[in-house]
């Protein structure tokens, strides 16, 4: 499915969405094989990815109904691997997974999924201290820049 993720990422460079989608469908159909006939973090990781590639397809063509679906499976996926490896890798992917839900949510709930993000982002510093991500500090300028531009209930 990596070689089908390849294709679709130069499809989507340029600019050839629809191609893009079937290839990362089609890369996600046997990532899901895979983890059917494996049962690896591994082999879920790669589904996990595999539908983060779909939804950033729906989202530049403006559906995020069914982005955020996508998104929110791999959020449950990234979950699960926090849960199972507790390794940088997996914080930093549920990390990520937090900010692609935010990217398709408005207003308090987008600030909400940010600063869950945020809240794995600092576990990942504190835990890992040595791991060279600087996916925190992307964090704290996010829900920063959220905050500032999100009227509160009094304005």
């Amino acid at each position: 499915s990596w070689s089908l993720d390849r294709l679709g990422d130069i499809e989507v460079a340029e600019g050839n969405l629809a191609v893009a989608r079937g290839l990362f469908a089609e890369g996600l159909e046997i990532a899901r094989t895979l983890q059917d006939q494996l049962g690896t973090p591994a082999s879920l990781r790669d589904v996990s990815w595999s539908l983060d590639r779909l939804g950033d397809i729906e989202v530049a063509e403006g559906n995020l109904a069914v982005a955020r679906g996508l998104f929110a499976e791999g959020l449950e996926i990234a979950r699960t691997l926090k849960v199972q490896l507790g390794t940088p890798g997996s914080l930093r992917d549920l990390v990520v997974r937090y900010y692609k839900i935010a990217s398709v949510s408005f207003g308090d709930e987008q600030i909400d999924w940010a600063r869950k993000g945020l809240e794995v982002a600092k576990e990942l510093a504190a835990s890992f201290p040595d791991y060279p991500d600087p996916i925190f500090e992307f964090m704290q300028q996010y829900c920063s820049d959220l905050e500032e531009s999100t009227p509160s209930v009094e304005d």
